[in-house]
């Protein structure tokens, strides 16, 4: 039982990898939005979660939890059931954009 008790005051925390993992998640995130031009199809009027997903043929649970994931990283914002772009993403993430990430 004193063998327990050491071994469970020894073991390290996992903090490290819990970053890690929150970390991989917020550019998986972005990537996928990148890859799907969100923010340009934002932009474009294609601006709520069922408006998006019907014009382009995606889930519309998928759609939403992504649009709602950029807004947890600030990279949307959201009114009501509808989606716009923050300033960061207008200068960044817009392809037609000269700083365009």
């Amino acid at each position: 039982m004193d063998t327990e008790v050491s071994r469970s005051a020894t073991v390290p925390a996992p903090e490290i990898l819990n970053q890690l993992n929150t970390y991989m998640y917020q550019v998986a995130v972005l990537r996928a939005a990148l890859e799907l031009e969100v923010w340009a199809k934002v932009a474009a009027g294609q601006d709520s979660a069922d408006r998006l997903s019907a014009a382009e043929h995606w889930d519309l649970l998928g759609t939403r939890m992504l649009l709602d994931d950029l807004c947890a990283l600030k990279l949307l914002a959201k009114e009501g059931d509808r989606y716009q772009l923050v300033p960061e993403a207008e200068h960044y993430l817009l392809p037609d954009k000269a700083a365009y990430f």
